[in-house]
C-alpha cells in the first residue's frame, strides 16, 4: 500500500537503529505498529512532518490592488489598481463564489499615500476561512500609509488688521491662514485637558508641514513662565491644609493684559 510505503520511509529517519535486520522474525508490518505505539520524543517530529506534508496548504488566488493614483472604475489589477479599499474590499466580496478549493485572496497596497475621510468597515462578509483566507499587505517593496489627514491648499497671507495686531511685528509678514469651511472642513477635534485623573478624550486636531508637527499657538512661548495670581473666589473651598482651593473649570487669573 502506498500510505504504508510512505509511513515506513518517514519513521526509518528517525528509527533507524531500531529497525529489524533480516534475522528478526517480526515482518514489516509488526515492526511498523510497534515503531508507532512507542512514545519516544525522538520520533514525534517524523510523524508531524508527515501530518504536513499531507495538509494542502492555500494557493494564492485573485489578487486586488490599491494605489492612491488608482480608480475604482478600473479592474484592481496592478496595471489598473483601485483607488480605495472599499473598493477592494468589495472585489473580494464578490468574486468569493469563484474561487477553488483553497484558494486565498490577496490586497496589495502600493506604495504612497493613502488618504482616509473615513473608517474602513469589515464585517462577517469580508473575512476569510481556512480554506479561503484574505490578506491584506503592503507590496514588498513598497511604502504605503494610511493618513486620516487632509492636504490643505491654498494658503494665503493673513491682512486682518486685528488679527495682524495681535501677532508680533517681526512675524506679521510670515503668518498665513486657510479657509477651512472653503474646503467643507467644519469641525475638528478641539483640545481637552487630560491627565491627571481626568476623563480620556479625544486628541485634538494637528497641523503638519513636511511631515513634522507644528506647534499650535500658546503662551507663555517656551522658555517663558507666568504665575498664577489668584483664582476665581466663587466655587473656592478650603483645602486639607487649611489654604484655599479654587475648581479647575472655573480656571485662575494670571498677570498681564493677554
Amino acid at each position: 500500500m502506498q500510505f504504508e510505503k510512505k509511513v515506513i520511509k518517514t519513521i526509518s529517519m528517525s528509527e533507524a537503529v531500531d529497525r529489524p535486520t533480516s534475522h528478526h522474525q517480526a515482518s514489516e508490518m509488526d515492526w511498523l505498529r510497534s515503531a508507532m505505539n512507542r512514545q519516544q520524543p525522538r520520533s514525534g517530529w517524523a510523524f508531524t512532518f508527515l501530518l504536513l506534508a499531507g495538509m494542502s496548504l492555500p494557493t494564492r488566488g485573485a489578487e486586488w490592488f490599491v494605489s492612491p493614483l488608482g480608480s475604482d472604475s478600473g479592474p484592481g489589477s496592478q496595471q489598473e489598481p483601485f483607488a480605495t479599499l472599499e473598493a477592494a474590499r468589495n472585489a473580494v466580496r464578490h468574486s468569493k463564489t469563484n474561487l477553488t478549493p483553497r484558494e486565498s485572496q490577496t490586497i496589495w497596497l502600493l506604495g504612497g499615500d493613502h488618504v482616509r475621510t473615513n473608517t474602513l468597515e469589515l464585517t462577517d462578509a469580508d473575512s476569510g476561512t481556512d480554506g479561503h483566507p484574505v490578506v491584506w499587505a503592503s507590496r514588498p517593496g513598497m511604502n504605503p500609509r494610511l493618513l486620516g489627514g487632509r492636504t490643505l491648499q491654498g494658503w494665503k497671507p493673513v491682512t486682518d488688521p486685528a488679527v495682524l495686531e495681535r501677532l508680533d511685528p517681526a512675524a506679521r509678514g510670515h503668518v498665513v491662514e486657510m479657509d477651512l469651511a472653503a474646503l467643507k472642513i467644519h469641525s475638528i477635534s478641539e483640545m481637552h485637558s487630560r491627565g491627571f485623573g481626568r476623563p480620556t478624550a479625544v486628541s485634538h486636531g494637528e497641523l503638519f508641514f513636511n511631515h513634522r508637527p507644528m506647534t499650535l499657538a500658546r503662551w507663555p512661548n517656551q522658555g517663558e513662565f507666568s504665575r498664577i495670581a489668584g483664582y476665581p473666589d466663587a466655587g473656592a473651598s478650603r483645602d486639607e491644609h487649611g489654604g484655599d482651593l479654587g475648581k479647575l473649570p472655573d480656571g485662575f487669573n494670571y498677570p498681564g493684559d493677554r
